[in-house]
């Protein structure tokens, strides 16, 4: 990705109607991809800063623990918010899953998880999953 492309994004995330980054499909942790995928962050941190003005999302079929012991995934991971971990697993699928598509993901809160596990509330392999996202919604009522 050239410096030009991620500018061009940037400034598309000025638009008042995005929420923030989605990174997904040709996994942005691949060691082919992580270091445009970090550039792109970086500047959307730099621009947009820390405090949910404008979030990052990505979807890897890594693992939390295993992107950590990945040298190239390192620099990522930390610039997040949130994290769709996890293969995609045919016999798990579920369709009906906010943000996944099979019942081995997980919707980790990365922020929330590197402090956890700072201060020590959190043991390695654990995770913050956001829980509100990792189950299908309730179908609506009709009243009678």
């Amino acid at each position: 990705m050239t410096a030009t492309k991620r500018r061009e994004i940037v400034a598309y995330l000025e638009r008042p109607e995005v929420a923030g980054l989605s990174l997904l499909g040709g996994d942005p942790f691949h060691p082919l991809n992580a270091a445009d995928a970090t550039a792109l962050c970086a500047l959307v941190r730099n621009r947009f800063g820390w405090d949910g003005e404008r979030t990052i999302w990505a979807w890897t079929g890594y693992t939390f623990d295993e992107l950590l012991e990945r040298e190239h995934a390192r620099m990522l991971l930390p610039m997040l918010d949130v994290l769709v971990d996890g293969p995609f697993i045919l016999g798990e699928r579920d369709l009906n899953l906010p943000f996944m598509g099979s019942r081995n993901q997980r919707v980790v809160d990365v922020q929330a998880t590197f402090a956890g596990r700072r201060d020590g509330s959190l043991s390695v392999g654990e995770v913050v999953v956001l829980d509100e996202w990792m189950r299908a919604p309730e179908p609506p009522t009709v009243d009678a």
